[in-house]
């Protein structure tokens, strides 16, 4: 049957909005494609699209509305995909049945209302890009803005408008997604369109505060400064297979370099700042003294738990608690997969050890071993000129977790003739280990009493720290378990 388009004197505001619910015959040349569509990149079931169109025409109107005093329709909630694919079957073909289509008009409110309709019907979908659903709520926001005559919305206030449209969103994702189209997309457009998501640009949202403190505890140079070379940081790393690790360590790089002083020394302060702990005047983290007494305006500001609550009006303190991680409930076996292979919890062992270190300025000094042991070694002491350019409560931090380190690799009670073989000969360690002069390390590495440092140390650890910790020591008991079982000892190799 022959589709028949509207009549002309029906396209004007009035006739149009009296047509509303109504389903149209429209030709495709008519119809335009919404221009603030949020979905940026080609949709990924474009071809699975355009087969079914071909094989079964279009198998649901298009909804369409008019602006007022435009000649042409737009499509109104959805539908951009398949009138795309409408258009091109038609000029590839020429076929009259690709020409003239079904719609259901819907009359026009406003341009809030149809970039609002299009995001919904594509957030339906769960097929849109973080960037791309980004870009689309700041978008919206600049419309409504214009639409309330240049009323500006804080985050809560944003978040309350659109839930009163029927579009739940929470404010510290409204906050991220501010962050991700108003400074990280102009340097990152080619991670961000390869799809980084949420978590990913909250890690770098907490990277850049957390060196930005540090670079103004410091004195190194003022917020604007900092936020000038993470920016050049950001487009130096922008890659379709963007990772934070890369950046982190160009972070660090350039305050070490910045204030003379070693990586792992700043490593480490990112690290306790980042668990609660808040820079003093001289740029070192600050901790509540043994006493109790802390300063009431020195509440630790959690990072973590201020994004998640930045449903708060951009500009308003939101200071949490430290929270101390809790430990996994039930049984260790309930919480930890075990392994019957002594390599794989070798392997385990290293790599929970390795993200210790790094964390707590010993990174270099983790050795991975795959064929003795405990799957790794401690490759010397802290050099000094770390261990001197820390304040106290880093240094306590740092010598504490060395000390468990060095107990779960059990160098110490290790033949020293198969140590000698992985350490470098000009090891302080090593040499200790030959003279047989283990007391030269409790005079080289503080031993922290537990009355004054080391409860509050268990207490601080991050939450990844004490899953780490957790998981260092479920594997060497069950490293040591199975070398009795299996009558294995740890520290000869297989022959």
């Amino acid at each position: 049957m022959q589709l028949t388009r509207p009549e002309p004197e029906k396209t004007g505001s009035e006739s149009t909005q009296s047509l509303t619910g109504e389903v149209l015959c429209i030709d495709i040349k008519d119809i335009e494609l919404f221009d603030k569509n949020p979905r940026r990149n080609r949709n990924p079931a474009y071809d699975r699209i355009k087969a079914s169109i071909l094989a079964n025409g279009l198998d649901q109107p298009l909804i369409v509305t008019k602006r007022p005093g435009d000649d042409k329709f737009v499509v109104h909630a959805g539908g951009n995909t398949r009138l795309q694919i409408l258009k091109e079957l038609c000029a590839v073909s020429g076929d009259p049945a690709f020409a003239i289509v079904n719609c259901i008009f819907v009359g026009w409110n406003n341009e809030s209302t149809v970039l609002l309709a299009h995001l919904r019907e594509n957030d339906l979908r769960g097929d849109l890009t973080f960037i791309d659903k980004a870009v689309a709520i700041c978008a919206l926001e600049d419309l409504l803005t214009e639409e309330a005559d240049g009323q500006e919305y804080s985050v809560r206030q944003l978040q309350e408008v659109l839930k009163s449209r029927g579009f739940g969103i929470s404010g510290a994702l409204i906050s991220y997604m501010r962050y991700a189209v108003n400074y990280l997309l102009p340097m990152m457009p080619v991670a961000l369109s390869e799809g980084l998501a949420r978590r990913q640009v909250q890690k770098i949202r907490r990277l850049q505060r957390l060196g930005s403190k540090i670079w103004t505890g410091r004195d190194i140079g003022s917020k604007e400064e900092f936020d000038g070379i993470f920016s050049e940081l950001c487009r130096r790393y922008d890659s379709p297979d963007w990772q934070i690790d890369p950046l982190t360590r160009a972070v660090e790089t350039e305050i070490a370099e910045a204030v003379d002083t070693s990586v792992q020394v700043i490593r480490m302060e990112m690290h306790c700042l980042a668990n609660g702990r808040l820079l003093s005047d001289e740029g070192r983290v600050a901790t509540a003294r043994s006493n109790g007494k802390s300063d009431q305006n020195e509440n630790a500001e959690n990072t973590d738990a201020q994004d998640e609550n930045e449903n708060a009006d951009e500009g308003e303190s939101v200071k949490v608690a430290i929270e101390i991680p809790a430990a996994p409930i039930g049984p260790l076996q309930d919480a930890f997969v075990s392994s019957d292979c002594i390599d794989s919890l070798r392997y385990q062992a290293y790599e929970h050890a390795e993200s210790l270190g790094r964390r707590f300025g010993l990174g270099e000094l983790i050795l991975p071993v795959s064929d003795i042991g405990l799957g790794f070694l401690l490759r010397d002491i802290p050099s000094k000129e770390v261990i001197e350019r820390v304040d106290d409560e880093l240094r306590a931090s740092m010598c504490t977790m060395w000390w468990q380190l060095l107990a779960f690799s059990e160098i110490t009670i290790a033949p020293v003739s198969v140590i000698e073989e992985y350490l470098d000969k000009n090891s302080e360690l090593l040499s200790i280990l030959r003279d047989g002069k283990i007391r030269l390390l409790f005079e080289r590495i503080w031993i922290i009493d537990p009355g004054s440092f080391a409860d509050r140390f268990w207490c601080r650890l991050g939450q990844q720290d004490w899953i780490d910790w957790l998981q260092l020591a479920h594997s060497y008991r069950e490293l040591n378990r199975l070398a009795l079982d299996q009558e294995r000892p740890l520290w000869e190799p297989l022959s």
